[in-house]
C-alpha cells in the first residue's frame, strides 16, 4: 500500500504531521530500504528525519529529497558533487556529528566522544599520540627488563620488542 493512498482518511491533519518510515519511503519511491537507509547515513544533514530509538520516521516533505538524491546518483555524480548540490537546493537541517577521541586522565586510554559540528583539533591529536607513544616506550622498556633477566631465552620478549619498535618507527 502506498502512503499516498495511506494518508487520503487523513486530510484534516497537518502534513508535518504525518509520519512515514523507511520501509513506507522505499516503497512510496520505488527503492529498496536498503537504499533509502544509505541515503540516509551518507546525506543526513540534508534530509528532514526524526530518529526514536532505532526506527526513523519522515515527513511527507523527505520525499522529494530522496528524489532528488536518487536523481543526483542515477545521473552518476559522485558523493562530494551530490553535497555540494544537496547544500545549494536545501537547507541543512542539522549539522553531521563528528567522532572525536578524548583521553581519560586516568588510565591514558582513548574514549569516543560525539562533538557535533566540529573537527578533532590538532593539539588534542598530538596530545592523544604523545600518549600512546608513551605507552608504547614503557612497555618497550619493560620488554628490556625481561630481556636482560632471561638473557638466555629471548623468544617472545624478542618478538614483541621488534614489534613494538616497528610501531614507533612507523
Amino acid at each position: 500500500m502506498r502512503f499516498f493512498d495511506i494518508i487520503q482518511g487523513m486530510e484534516n491533519k497537518n502534513p508535518e504531521e504525518i509520519t512515514m518510515n523507511v520501509y513506507q519511503v522505499g516503497s512510496e519511491l520505488g527503492m529498496s530500504t536498503n537504499t533509502v537507509l544509505r541515503y540516509i547515513r551518507d546525506y543526513d544533514p540534508y534530509i528532514p528525519f526524526d530518529k526514536e530509538g532505532r526506527s526513523y520516521r519522515f515527513t511527507p516533505n523527505s520525499l522529494s529529497v530522496f528524489q532528488y538524491i536518487r536523481k543526483l546518483v542515477s545521473s552518476r555524480k559522485n558523493h562530494e558533487q551530490i553535497l555540494v548540490r544537496l547544500s545549494k537546493k536545501y537547507p541543512e537541517v542539522k549539522a553531521p556529528e563528528v567522532k572525536v577521541m578524548t583521553v581519560s586522565p586516568k588510565k591514558g586510554k582513548a574514549a569516543p566522544k560525539k562533538k557535533p559540528g566540529s573537527q578533532i583539533p590538532l593539539l588534542e591529536r598530538v596530545s592523544t599520540m604523545e600518549l600512546r607513544l608513551g605507552d608504547i616506550e614503557k612497555s618497550i622498556q619493560k620488554l628490556e627488563k625481561r630481556m636482560d633477566k632471561n638473557e638466555n631465552n629471548p623468544g617472545e620478549f624478542g618478538q614483541e620488542l621488534k614489534r613494538l619498535k616497528k610501531l614507533i618507527e612507523g
